[in-house]
This record gives structure tokens, sequence and C-alpha cells, in this order.
């Protein structure tokens, strides 16, 4: 449902930028300042809170389900 979610917003998201532009092109610039696409972003006004961390437990799933060897960190050259 996130995924879904995500692309919806990344779609009105390329059609807010749109109205921005249309707004700013056609607009009084004595009368208006211009506007920013995130005006028009309806949730924008939603806090959404962040991710908690992952926690042991959903390490040793992850583990289970993606059995293999174990990466190391590469050292840079």
């Amino acid at each position: 449902m996130w995924m879904a979610q995500a692309r919806d917003r990344a779609l009105w998201g390329h059609t807010f930028a749109l109205l921005a532009q249309l707004y700013n092109a056609n607009r009084d610039p004595k009368r208006t300042r211009p506007i920013d696409p995130l005006q028009f972003f309806p949730w924008d006004k939603q806090v959404q809170e962040p991710a908690p961390p992952p926690t042991e437990s959903d390490l040793k799933m992850l583990r289970r389900a993606f059995p293999g060897k174990r990466r190391t960190k590469r050292r840079s050259q």
C-alpha cells in the first residue's frame, strides 16, 4: 500500500508543478506573489512520523528470510 501511495504522490507532484507553473506564468506580478508547487500539495498538511528503527527481532527475521554470506564493508580504494 505504501508503494501505491508513494507513486500517487509522485504523479501528483508532477501535476502540482505544472499547476504552479501555469499560475506563475499567468499571474499579475504587481498584485500577487509567485506560488510554490507545495502549496497545491494536499498531503503537506499531514505530518507523517518517521518509521521507527528496526528492532533486533526484525533483524533476526530478515536474517532468516535471506540466508547466505554476510557482506563485509568494502575498503575504499
